[in-house]
């Protein structure tokens, strides 16, 4: 995980050159101060989902693209068989599957999550970004709280929202969630 969170920051390093932008400037974006977009960027610490989609919207490119090098290149269909996809754990709580990663211009981004459970079924980090997002829980129990408002989805329920709102997520009932999250740009 260590080499993986490196080369993500040398990527967004070089996009970052690339295309003008400081570090300021994207640790501005990112609400964090320069020392720990630093950090970030050279891989003692590693970046949050949701910090992941702002700088890839920032630097004009698909997360694919910071994730894995690669840059999205099919433009008429992207087939994803089952337990397939780009896989990527940002942190020890969330695992998720990029399901259209090689889909270029994607107007939105499919994943299949899996939430851990944990014991003390508190809310953690709250993310925010850009867009709209669509979660659809196929395993397990959600409990998600959106901008103060909490809610319990169980498997075939589903919530879209505005994803700017502040919001946090944790499996409950002893057991991981398994759901389709859809990232609206």
């Amino acid at each position: 995980m260590e080499d993986e969170l490196k080369l993500v920051g040398e990527r967004i390093a070089s996009l970052r050159d690339i295309c003008d932008v400081t570090e300021k400037e994207l640790a501005d974006k990112l609400s964090v101060s320069i020392s720990e977009y630093q950090d970030m960027e050279q891989g003692k610490n590693d970046f949050a989902f949701s910090q992941l989609q702002c700088i890839a919207s920032t630097l004009g490119v698909d997360i694919t693209s910071l994730l894995t090098g690669d840059d999205p290149k099919l433009k008429f269909e992207c087939l994803t068989r089952k337990g397939e996809g780009v896989l990527f754990k940002r942190n020890e709580e969330f695992i998720y599957r990029h399901l259209a990663a090689t889909f270029k211009n994607a107007k939105a981004s499919p994943f299949y999550v899996v939430k851990k459970y944990e014991p003390s079924e508190s809310f953690g980090i709250y993310s925010r970004h850009e867009g709209e997002e669509f979660d659809y829980v196929l395993k397990g129990t959600l409990k998600i709280d959106l901008g103060g408002n909490v809610y319990e989805l169980n498997a075939g329920d589903s919530i879209y929202y505005n994803s700017n709102t502040p919001h946090s997520m944790t499996a409950i009932g002893k057991t991981d969630c398994e759901m389709l999250a859809i990232i609206i740009k």
